[in-house]
């Protein structure tokens, strides 16, 4: 598979204040409630740094190959990994899959949630203005 555009995430200039995580929520949800992002800005083990759950569009995405009722595809032109609502059977077995976090369920929506680069243009990337995220 080819290279894909994604969203890098440089944890040395993260400071952990959430915005990046309010600005999905309220792109995809119209909530600021930082619990529905799809992203998570976590502290790591010791404290000192932080760690994003977050999708990484892989290459070849074990989510997708997880995924019993092929509600997971990777488009080969975008380079998102997309899920389709209508073939899930919220079995959660995505979440199992990705090393990374990058699909969790919702329970408020009452399915899981992952990343879609808000159609090319991250309402994270654009919130976070500490250049953590690119």
């Amino acid at each position: 598979m080819p290279g894909y555009n994604t969203i890098a995430f440089h944890a040395e200039r993260c400071t952990g204040c959430g915005e990046c995580m309010t600005a999905c929520a309220r792109a995809k949800t119209g909530l600021d409630a930082p619990q529905r992002a799809r992203l998570q800005v976590l502290a790591d083990r010791d404290g000192g740094r932080f760690e994003l759950a977050l999708c990484r569009q892989c290459g070849d995405p074990e989510c997708v190959h997880s995924c019993p009722a092929a509600a997971l595809t990777k488009n080969a032109e975008s380079g998102v990994v997309e899920w389709d609502d209508s073939k899930c059977v919220n079995c959660l077995l995505c979440t199992v899959g990705c090393s990374y976090a990058g699909i969790a369920l919702d329970v408020e929506a009452g399915h899981v949630v992952k990343c879609d680069l808000c159609a090319g243009d991250p309402a994270c990337v654009k919130a976070c203005s500490h250049g953590a995220l690119q």
